[in-house]
């Protein structure tokens, strides 16, 4: 098939995703790109919290896609690309995938919190279990794991899994997550 100046044009004025559904996607994974920071983290909690050393990122973007256990999916194969969908179309916070979450590792998964919630997701000071997603632009979201909470600061640090070289020291503004999820709730005992 040729392509003419005048189809390049016209495709180049269809959009793929709106500037709403990306601001709702979280890292989901391609092979020619860095989005999958999603199932990158899943991939540390599994192997750090859980034993899961057989698990990489594409077997959980493929579970959450097609299921696993009670967890139906989502079924439908952009979801591998960009990640989960983390607000729903009412823009609230959706809640499958704590249900995924909590299906992958056996847990209760806390349920995403937002705003000074985050915080209590640290009780004893210290829980690397909790995935962060903290604007990165107006409407792009990067998961990490979150490591702890400076009451001083004001930051979380955290620990990024999807960067093959780490900044010792990473810190994201309080203000700057827009929500978190404790995936070791009822398995601290689980190592």
């Amino acid at each position: 098939m040729k392509i003419s100046k005048i189809n390049l044009a016209a495709l180049s004025c269809n959009e793929c995703l709106s500037q709403l559904e990306m601001k709702r996607c979280v890292g989901g994974y391609d092979t020619e790109s860095d989005t999958q920071c999603f199932f990158n983290c899943m991939e540390y909690i599994g192997k750090n919290f859980y034993n899961s050393n057989d698990y990489d990122y594409q077997y959980y973007g493929n579970a959450y896609v097609n299921g696993f256990g009670t967890y139906e999916g989502t079924h439908d194969e952009n979801d591998i690309k960009l990640g989960p969908i983390f607000y729903d179309k009412d823009d609230k916070i959706n809640g499958s995938i704590a249900q995924y979450i909590g299906q992958m590792f056996g847990s209760a998964a806390s349920g995403f919190v937002t705003g000074s919630d985050i915080r209590d997701l640290f009780k004893n000071g210290e829980n690397t279990g909790v995935m962060g997603i903290y604007r990165t632009g107006d409407d792009v979201g990067h998961v990490v794991i979150l490591q702890g909470y400076d009451p001083n600061t004001g930051q979380y640090s955290y620990y990024d899994p999807s960067k093959s070289e780490q900044d010792e020291n990473q810190f994201i503004n309080a203000g700057d997550i827009c929500g978190a999820i404790d995936c070791l709730v009822d398995s601290k005992d689980n190592n």
